[in-house]
């Protein structure tokens, strides 16, 4: 569901928040995903004034972790561009540590190696990465072996599952009908120690909600299996 920062006002975000505690329910996923790359300079200012609102938001309503999309990851360590992304992203977790939010980048065809690179040389505050092992299935990546490299960063999974279709490109389908090995996948969650959130999730298909309680059960049994 969308909603914009500037939506509720003090009171309804308190009052928002309370009603989720007298229902024993947390925000567990928030994400802010921007039109255009963060290094594209027109707009550059008012975008990153909206992703701080955006890690302002997520903190009043209780929420730790804010997925944004950062764009394609400059394959030169050297370029201006990559400076200028790597600036922009210590900048960002500066004031996320200041105000209690981590911002996890959701990869989108990035080369694991130079994500890796990228959130080695963040060093104003802590980030992490939005694993989504559907993204690195639909770019010929292996997600069992970009799993293991970015796993010292990954604060939060994204659930969904997907096959590529005959003509290179992907398709997502309900979670335990993909191509994905989920039982690889969560020896590795479990062999990690991760004790964040699993996020199931699915942007297509005509039983969405249907889709999505069936992958909390798929889920649960994998964890217990485990």
């Amino acid at each position: 569901k969308q909603l914009p920062p500037h939506s509720l006002s003090d009171t309804g975000r308190r009052q928002f928040v309370q009603e989720l505690k007298a229902r024993n329910l947390q925000i567990a996923a928030m994400s802010f995903i921007t039109r255009h790359p963060y290094t594209e300079q027109t707009g550059m200012d008012a975008r990153l004034e909206a992703t701080r609102e955006a890690m302002q938001f997520a903190f009043q309503l209780g929420c730790r972790i804010l997925t944004i999309r950062v764009g394609k990851i400059p394959s030169d360590p050297a370029s201006a561009d990559y400076e200028l992304l790597r600036n922009i992203l210590n900048d960002l977790v500066r004031f996320g540590n200041h105000i209690g939010i981590t911002p996890a980048i959701l990869p989108t065809g990035d080369n694991p190696q130079g994500l890796a690179q990228l959130l080695r040389e963040i060093n104003q505050g802590p980030i992490g990465v939005n694993y989504d092992p559907v993204n690195f299935l639909f770019n010929g990546q292996s997600p069992t072996e970009t799993l293991r490299m970015l796993h010292p960063w990954i604060v939060q999974y994204r659930l969904r599952d997907g096959q590529k279709d005959y003509d290179g490109l992907g398709i997502e389908v309900p979670m335990g009908r993909g191509e994905l090995d989920w039982n690889e996948l969560f020896a590795l969650f479990h062999e990690s120690e991760f004790s964040g959130w699993l996020v199931v999730d699915r942007t297509q298909g005509d039983d969405r909600v249907g889709d999505l309680t069936r992958a909390v059960q798929f889920a649960k049994t994998m964890i217990f299996e485990e």
